[in-house]
């Protein structure tokens, strides 16, 4: 977070993202899909060393687990099973919701199987690369924490945490964008102010432009994002800086 190297790979797919956008030449289509895919790509481009082209066939599959394990994993009998654990005991119950994470964990080990074999020390490559040196560093080490088994949760990590939640914050942004079109025509005239159309917006251009940003995270307070997450509220009469927020009153 805050490196310069992910903010060009940002920019660098949201080019990629705009000119798959441009090539339905104003006709209507889902954008969901190609959304997931410049996120995705993203983080590919960090843990893998390297971005994939949105029909490719193996980006495609890591797609499809990645989408599967999350449906399983947010469906009704893992949410079932989370409740009453000790339903886990079934035989054959467990596997039903874990049956594509088990598919997705045995396709990110094989990735990381072939960093193995073609690693060197003195040219690292991406996130797997630099974990794996980290490795040799620590041989011998009783406590450390950087061995395989956290290489593999660390980089589920960053897909799980990663992905999903960027792609439907996006989702929020695109159709909050639609329902608003006077909001959407503010921010669009702060970005032409600010960036112009001859260059690639930055992490500084968001100093000098406090609307957009109030817009940004008025779209995360609002939107869906996780909707398995625990409820907020406010249990009591409070202000913060300078606002009014007043108790929730709940009516059972």
């Amino acid at each position: 977070m805050g490196k310069k190297s992910l903010e060009e790979r940002v920019t660098e797919e949201a080019m990629y993202l705009c000119t798959e956008f441009k090539s339905h030449r104003g006709h209507p289509f889902d954008p969901c899909y190609f959304i997931n895919n410049a996120v995705s790509n993203v983080i590919c481009s960090i843990v893998f060393g390297e971005r994939f082209e949105y029909d490719d066939a193996k980006f495609l599959q890591l797609l499809h687990l990645f989408d599967e394990s999350l449906r399983a994993a947010s469906g009704f009998l893992a949410q079932i099973l989370n409740e009453v654990p000790w339903l886990m005991n079934i035989p054959g119950l467990a596997n039903r919701v874990l049956q594509a994470q088990y598919s997705l964990n045995a396709f990110l080990r094989d990735i990381i199987t072939e960093h193995k074999k073609s690693f060197k020390p003195d040219n690292i490559r991406d996130y797997i690369d630099a974990y794996l040196l980290e490795i040799e560093k620590a041989k011998g080490e009783e406590n450390t924490s950087f061995n395989e088994t956290n290489l593999f949760l660390t980089t589920c990590d960053l897909f799980g945490a990663g992905t999903e939640t960027t792609s439907t914050t996006l989702r929020w942004a695109l159709i909050y964008m639609l329902l608003y079109q006077d909001i959407q025509s503010k921010v669009h005239e702060e970005i032409d102010r600010v960036i112009g159309r001859e260059r690639k917006p930055t992490m500084e251009d968001l100093l000098e432009m406090p609307y957009t940003n109030a817009v940004i995270h008025e779209i995360q307070r609002c939107g869906d994002i996780s909707p398995l997450a625990l409820p907020h509220m406010t249990y009591r009469d409070m202000e913060i800086q300078g606002y009014f927020l007043p108790k929730v009153k709940l009516y059972l």
